[in-house]
């Protein structure tokens, strides 16, 4: 239905790139929680990162947010800088239609690689020193247990492994 409205595909693709990025290293940041939480066992320590990740949703949406700028910008020079770089490149040494097809075909290959060896690394770390910063500091609020359990059932799976591990809970 929004297909119709000129620009609404960037508008889209920055959404779908804000959620990935938002919600896409949760099982990371929770995964570096339980190092930290090394007394604690592993499935109490997932929950309580999860539980931890969400009550800090203000200010990781936040960070979030930023960290899609920045990518889609970083992103963009990924792709355009190598087309433009190889496309003089070989554009001087005059070899036709098959030289600009292999220009097309290594600034893709380069761009690729580094999209993947820099950007996604550099999200996956700004979202981890943003949850690290929040998350020993935080005080567990328990009514977020029971609303993600309504939420999500891989959450409630997660939290019946805990309580299995740890009857107190």
């Amino acid at each position: 239905m929004l297909d119709s409205i000129p620009g609404m595909d960037v508008v889209t693709k920055f959404l779908q790139t804000f959620i990935n990025i938002a919600l896409g290293y949760v099982d990371e940041c929770c995964l570096g929680y339980c190092f930290i939480k090394k007394e604690e066992g592993a499935f109490k320590a997932s929950c309580d990162g999860v539980v931890i990740y969400f009550q800090n949703a203000k200010k990781l949406l936040k960070d979030a947010a930023i960290t899609t700028v920045i990518v889609m910008i970083g992103t963009f020079l990924c792709w355009t800088l190598p087309f433009a770089l190889f496309g003089v490149i070989f554009r001087a040494f005059d070899l036709g239609a098959i030289g600009m097809i292999c220009a097309a075909l290594l600034a893709l290959i380069f761009a690729l690689a580094l999209k993947v060896a820099f950007i996604d690394s550099w999200m996956l770390v700004k979202m981890m020193v943003s949850y690290m910063e929040v998350a020993p500091s935080t005080q567990i609020t328990y009514d977020l247990y029971d609303k993600l359990c309504k939420l999500s059932n891989k959450f409630k799976q997660l939290f019946g492994k805990a309580k299995e591990e740890n009857p107190a809970l």
